[in-house]
C-alpha cells in the first residue's frame, strides 16, 4: 500500500472531512482558508501522535511543520487585513491615507 493514500485515509477517519466539521458556505474565502489550515494542523498533530513506523515519523514531522507554518502565515495575513480594514474605516475609505 502506498504511504500517502494510507495517511490521507487515516486522517479522514480521525478528523472527518472539512465539510463535516464546518459549514463552508457561511465563511468568507479567507476565513475558510484559515479554518482549513487549522484543520490540517489538527490532522498533522494527530498523525504525528499516532504514527509508529520509523519511515513515517519523518513524514509526520514534515507535515506538522508545514501545517504550522501555513496556519501561522494565514493568521498573520488575517490580522493584516483586519488592521487594513480598520485603517480604511478610520480614514474614510483610503487604506494608505494618501490624497487621491
Amino acid at each position: 500500500m502506498a504511504v500517502l493514500p494510507f495517511l490521507n485515509k487515516l486522517s479522514r477517519k480521525l478528523l472527518g472531512t472539512v465539510e463535516q466539521n464546518i459549514s463552508l458556505s457561511s465563511l468568507p474565502v479567507h476565513d475558510l482558508l484559515v479554518e482549513r489550515a487549522r484543520q490540517e494542523l489538527q490532522a498533522a498533530r494527530s498523525l504525528f501522535d499516532n504514527v509508529s513506523e520509523r519511515d513515517l515519523i519523518d513524514y509526520a514531522i514534515f507535515k506538522l511543520n508545514a501545517a504550522e507554518r501555513r496556519y501561522i502565515f494565514l493568521l498573520q495575513e488575517a490580522r493584516r487585513r483586519q488592521t487594513c480594514e480598520q485603517e480604511t474605516d478610520d480614514k474614510g475609505g483610503n487604506p494608505t491615507g494618501e490624497l487621491e
